[in-house]
């Protein structure tokens, strides 16, 4: 099954320039109280997340809520819903989707599921058992296509970029050790795969910096924890009470249980930092980056992202592409970038993403793009 792009918009003027900025072949537009979800794909894709939302009816009233359920042997569906609205949903193996939703599965009281809980292990206890969605209704949850020459002609102007930002993964054999009679020769790029799994993934940091973010928001005033950076495996978030009363952060802690648990007591001011642990990146699989790498540069550009500080190591057959990327901008582009860089060999070892106002945000980081550059 294949998952249609969200995008979300207060009025249409922000909805008809996105559709200029990213046209697409398959696109359905819903409107709901003012708000425009705009959901698109170059190919046929599904919105099962409008379709588990109809299926368990879900509400403005329920807050938030984790969706997860087993599609097969191999792929995982899970969804974040926020008062009866998609944030957003992802089809993964199991060890990257709790690693993707992670921060969501510790924050709610309960994850609706049809699939066994004893699955999930950690958040078993939070598995709220529901009957599996009826697939034959499905058909009317599957995106229109926009038949006509405009659309076709567009596409036909960008599907190489687009085309080029989906990962082309090749698996590789590593190679095997070479034994001679007295010593072992290691080939250095099985080095650097027997400990890639210490690397922190850069969409998942990115996500999970967004959400802390959003959390830090609802401090109380004056309360400030605007900056989330990456320290080592851990996203912290300094906070600086100014003169908050003990009762009022004591009783915002109690009525915050997910950030509670979180919150490290810090000078004799009584500042203090949130600090969430990430979870470790997933084994190597290497892929080619001949073709994704311009790709990605492009696309970066024409979202006004600053590329600077770029690098290149070669260890063994694997070459790491690193570079910064700095942007000034709305949450919107810092969502669609985390959907570029969502790849296992996408790795971060610096971020730092501050809230400048209620809407905008900046953005410092660093990329380490790991994969094979054939033709070189």
């Amino acid at each position: 099954m294949k998952l249609a792009n969200l995008a979300v918009f207060f009025s249409k003027k922000e909805l008809k320039r996105h559709q200029k900025q990213f046209p697409c072949q398959y696109e359905r537009i819903i409107e709901e109280g003012g708000t425009f979800r705009r959901y698109h794909s170059i190919e046929p894709a599904a919105l099962y997340g409008e379709w588990i939302k109809a299926t368990h009816q879900l509400h403005s009233d329920q807050g938030r809520c984790v969706y997860i359920e087993r599609l097969n042997e191999n792929a995982w569906y899970g969804a974040t819903f926020d008062n009866g609205q998609l944030l957003y949903e992802h089809i993964e193996p199991f060890d990257m989707l709790i690693q993707t939703f992670a921060y969501d599965c510790h924050r709610v009281e309960s994850i609706l599921s049809p699939t066994d809980a004893d699955a999930f292990s950690t958040y078993a206890e939070r598995v709220v058992s529901v009957e599996p969605v009826e697939m034959a209704w499905m058909d009317s949850y599957q995106l229109a296509k926009i038949d006509n020459y405009l659309a076709a002609k567009i596409m036909g102007g960008v599907a190489t970029l687009v085309v080029g930002l989906y990962v082309l993964a090749y698996l590789f054999m590593p190679k095997e050790t070479q034994t001679l009679e007295q010593e072992v020769i290691v080939d250095p790029a099985i080095a650097f795969i027997q400990t890639y799994n210490s690397n922190v993934p850069a969409a998942n940091a990115l996500m999970n910096a967004t959400h802390l973010l959003a959390e830090t928001a609802l401090l109380p005033l004056p309360t400030k924890g605007d900056s989330v950076t990456l320290s080592g495996r851990n996203l912290t978030v300094a906070v600086t009470k100014n003169g908050v009363s003990e009762n009022t952060w004591q009783q915002w802690l109690i009525n915050t249980p997910s950030m509670s648990e979180l919150y490290r007591n810090g000078d004799s001011n009584g500042n203090g930092t949130f600090s969430f642990p990430l979870s470790h990146q997933e084994r190597w699989q290497p892929f080619d980056v001949t073709h994704y790498l311009p790709s990605l540069r492009d696309a970066l550009k024409r979202l006004n992202i600053v590329v600077s500080d770029s690098k290149m190591k070669v260890t063994g057959d694997i070459t790491s592409h690193t570079m910064t990327l700095t942007l000034s901008d709305g949450l919107g582009k810092i969502l669609v970038l985390r959907e570029l860089i969502d790849n296992p060999a996408i790795t971060t070892d610096s971020l730092t993403l501050t809230r400048t106002s209620m809407s905008e945000f900046t953005l410092s980081l660093t990329l380490s793009i790991h994969g094979m550059t054939h033709g070189n």
